[in-house]
């Protein structure tokens, strides 16, 4: 039985060759199918995980959305109290108006009494200049690193008050790249990657940049030490680690060579091939040890083979447990683990196989504390990643259709007792909440906590600023197992 359609709009049912079905549940066909899209679109902003309960966020810092923070750096001193410090570039620019880079990179700093649990007001320190800050307790002093040949401030008063004395760095050098400082014997010990001219490096420029290592004493600053050359101008990553049977340094190191095509004609390969080497220092930084491989991967597949050089190395980082050392590595075959015993390198075992998850950036994505009883390391993983739905961008003809992936990322941290095994099956605990973003982590071990810093937003989207989050400093704290 037919229904009756009359008047114009039977006619043109006609016309159109629609039957009443179409006119009958069309409507509501296109209103079910517009719900859908509705709860699929908002299913893609609505958070997933809220992440671990406890996250807070540094207060009293005035940013904007197009700010840029980066490069947060933690010390816990002798008083119990919190050193923070990073840096900021406002409106994300971190170049002045003559292009010069780094001119409007500022530094910040906040002291967090008793572990943070109160916090002083967040105070500008170094209004230009002022990139990949360094925190280093030197007795009762604190002292500051940061920027084009390394600008040294110091504090004796636990962080109220500053004083500027001499770069590091001298005048006959070009850096640093990259570099990592530690306390040792009431001076500092700095390694950091440089060129050995007073100049920047120009187009064309064969000068090689250097590993140099260089102590400071008050009044005494000593002459650098080369460690190591850095070959056809890849970058090296040094890390430092000074306990009472000296200090200890890994670096990266990266190589490359070519492959002469099969075939006349052919096209030239390039293989690069990363390393980590390890080396100490019994003397305060003048002299160094013969520098050893690292294991950069363990091979279960093929019988425990250890492969000691990978394409790219994602991050290193080295923490004393007690009588040993451990050195990790971050490889595309797994977050590796390297004990050091008294010089002596062994194993290689793959702690977390989850390395195709970290972004290729040794600066500030990985870091581990010990505080006597466990290890905690902590990265910037992106397994969580949020990706568009295939149907979203040619059913809308979104603008970022040939970009479906969302800005977001996620701190992860696994915790390894003292004497536990580093090898097998180990789940990372998820520390941040779904479509929230982490730009650098450090991590400080004392007495039975241990913490976890980051400078990130608390929501992104496509991009950093979809959601309106200013850019934070948050931390979080886990008491000891």
């Amino acid at each position: 039985m037919s229904e009756d359609v009359s008047g114009p709009e039977r006619d043109l049912n006609r016309k159109l060759g629609r039957p009443p079905i179409v006119r009958r549940w069309g409507r509501w066909g296109l209103a079910l199918l517009a719900l859908c899209l509705c709860v699929g679109l908002l299913l893609q902003v609505l958070p997933r995980s809220p992440g671990v309960a406890g996250i807070r966020s540094i207060p009293g810092l005035t940013t904007h959305k197009d700010d840029t923070v980066d490069g947060v750096d933690a010390i816990v001193g002798p008083d119990g109290a919190l050193h923070v410090a990073w840096k900021r570039a406002p409106d994300g620019l971190s170049e002045d108006n003559q292009g010069n880079p780094g001119r409007r990179v500022e530094v910040w700093y906040c002291r967090g009494e008793r572990l943070g649990e109160t916090w002083g007001q967040p105070a500008r320190l170094v209004a230009q200049g002022g990139d990949s800050p360094r925190l280093v307790q030197v007795g009762v002093e604190l002292h500051l690193l940061y920027g084009n040949r390394l600008q040294h401030l110091a504090s004796s008063d636990g962080g109220r008050t500053w004083i500027r004395l001499p770069p590091i760095i001298s005048p006959d050098q070009h850096g640093p790249l990259a570099f990592d400082a530690v306390s040792s014997g009431g001076g500092l010990v700095v390694a950091y990657v440089a060129l050995p001219t007073p100049d920047p490096p120009v187009e064309g420029d064969q000068s090689p940049l250097r590993l140099f290592c260089k102590r400071w004493s008050p009044g005494a600053p000593g002459a650098p030490v080369v460690i190591a050359d850095v070959p056809d101008g890849f970058l090296a990553w040094p890390r430092l680690i000074s306990d009472r049977a000296g200090i200890h340094l890994i670096y990266t190191l990266s190589t490359h060579r070519e492959i002469q095509p099969a075939t006349p004609g052919g096209p030239t390969m390039l293989t690069q091939t990363a390393q980590v080497f390890y080396a100490a220092s019994t003397d305060g930084g003048a002299a160094w040890s013969a520098r050893q491989l690292l294991s950069a991967a363990s091979d279960s597949a093929a019988g425990g083979v250890t492969v000691k050089g990978v394409s790219w190395i994602a991050g290193i980082e080295i923490v004393s447990r007690g009588a040993t050392l451990l050195a990790i590595v971050d490889t595309p075959h797994g977050r590796v683990g390297n004990t050091i015993d008294h010089g002596r390198i062994e194993g290689g075992p793959v702690i977390h196989d989850g390395s195709r998850y970290l972004s290729v950036d040794p600066k500030r994505r990985l870091s581990a504390a010990d505080n006597g009883k466990e290890t905690i390391v902590a990265w910037i993983d992106e397994r969580y990643k949020r990706y568009d739905p295939f149907w979203l961008p040619w059913l809308f003809g979104i603008p970022w259709s040939d970009s479906p992936g969302w800005a977001n990322n996620d701190i992860e941290i696994l915790r390894l007792p003292r004497g536990s095994r580093l090898g097998g099956t180990r789940h990372p605990l998820r520390v941040t909440g779904d479509l929230s973003y982490a730009s650098s982590v450090r991590t400080c071990a004392t007495g039975s906590d241990l913490i976890v810093l980051w400078s990130g937003r608390a929501r992104v989207g496509h991009t950093l600023q979809s959601f309106g989050a200013t850019p934070e400093v948050f931390f979080a704290r886990f008491h000891g197992k």
